[in-house]
């Protein structure tokens, strides 16, 4: 699922660069901007159902929704598509001896995942818990819902 553990995802003149480092745990660094991948089945996303939205753990931005969620069995949050606005893009990824196509957030650059043509819409994306952050729906505002 990861990209190669010695890219480096955002520019260390980016102005977000210190606050996002600060903020975030080692993990959510390491995946969201060095493109590492979790351990199956350990994020805190993979197994939940509640209602709500899931955002860029760096600038929040918009990413999925928990109506495009399916259980996949590969042991990380899997979505049919992305939300519809949201602050998706694709790249190549040609690391690991194979060519893939990864998922980043637009906005911040994070590594989120990868995406796969064998979910039920077409789609599977294949997401690390530890770039995500989860909004339940009784915290959303109107237009967010």
């Amino acid at each position: 699922m990861g990209g190669s553990a010695s890219t480096q995802y955002i520019n260390t003149s980016d102005p977000r660069y210190d606050e996002y480092k600060s903020r975030l745990t080692h993990q959510q660094w390491g995946v969201a901007f060095k493109g590492e991948t979790e351990r199956p089945f350990t994020g805190k996303y993979y197994n939940n159902h509640a209602e709500g939205v899931y955002k860029s753990i760096a600038s929040g931005a918009l990413l999925f929704s928990s109506k495009d969620k399916f259980e996949s069995g590969t042991g990380w949050p899997s979505f049919g598509k992305g939300i519809e606005g949201g602050s998706l893009k694709t790249k190549t990824d040609r690391s690991h001896f194979m060519s893939r196509t990864e998922v980043l957030c637009e906005e911040d650059n994070a590594h989120l995942g990868h995406v796969f043509n064998d979910g039920p819409t077409g789609k599977r994306y294949c997401i690390n818990s530890a770039s995500l952050q989860f909004v339940p729906k009784s915290d959303l505002s109107e237009e967010e819902r």
